[in-house]
């Protein structure tokens, strides 16, 4: 029998922690750890789930979403900085 490392099995709720933490983190290791999977297992649900791998897809988008605003936000207030009153 294999032994439990501390991971345990898939469930909705540790999907959705996993695609939340992927999403603000941008790292599979720390939404791995977040939701308690290991990166072999989340790259197998990946290559054989095609709704996992979708929401993988959309959670890497909303990432890109995030550091995008993050940036133009951060240029904002250079912007503001820089311009006299």
């Amino acid at each position: 029998m294999a032994e439990n490392l501390g991971f345990s099995r898939r469930t909705r709720a540790r999907d959705d922690v996993f695609f939340d933490n992927l999403a603000k983190e941008r790292s599979v290791a720390k939404a791995c750890f977040a939701a308690g999977y290991s990166r072999a297992a989340i790259y197998r649900y990946r290559d054989s789930d095609v709704n996992f791998a979708r929401r993988w897809n959309a959670a890497v988008e909303r990432a890109a979403k995030i550091a995008a605003e993050a940036g133009r936000a951060a240029r904002q207030r250079l912007l503001e900085e820089r311009t006299p009153l």
